[in-house]
């Protein structure tokens, strides 16, 4: 079976000895090279200098490499919709991910980023 990652806007820093988060647990040792020791739900992880620190969608704090973040993610625009939430289409078609939104809802829908018009019509041939 394959899946696909949800579309989740994530908070994300880049990290660099000295610095602090909140609510982050980062603890710098001299054995480390500038790199520290990150609480996450696994134990302890290391975090090297220019390694992405991530807040997950629980609140939850772990590091990521630099080359699988840039896989992963991209910069997520700060919502301009917030008055005007975005809305699927007459032809149910999700604004954001581009899906077509029938009997399930997408992603988008789910997360209360993008809200149904009205009724779901039929897949268009």
């Amino acid at each position: 079976m394959k899946f696909r990652k949800k579309p989740v806007v994530i908070e994300a820093w880049k990290y660099e000895p000295g610095m602090q988060i909140e609510g982050c647990d980062i603890r710098e040792s001299v054995f480390l090279n500038g790199g520290a020791f990150i609480l996450t739900l696994e134990g302890q992880m290391i975090a090297s200098p220019g390694d992405w620190i991530i807040k997950g969608v629980k609140g939850e704090f772990y590091p990521c490499k630099p080359d699988i973040f840039e896989q992963t993610y991209e910069p997520a625009e700060e919502s301009s919709h917030e008055d005007k939430p975005l809305r699927v289409s007459s032809d149910n078609e999700c604004p954001q991910c581009e899906k077509w939104v029938g009997e399930k809802p997408c992603a988008c829908i789910e997360a209360g980023e993008v809200e149904m018009s009205g009724e779901a019509n039929d897949k268009p041939e």
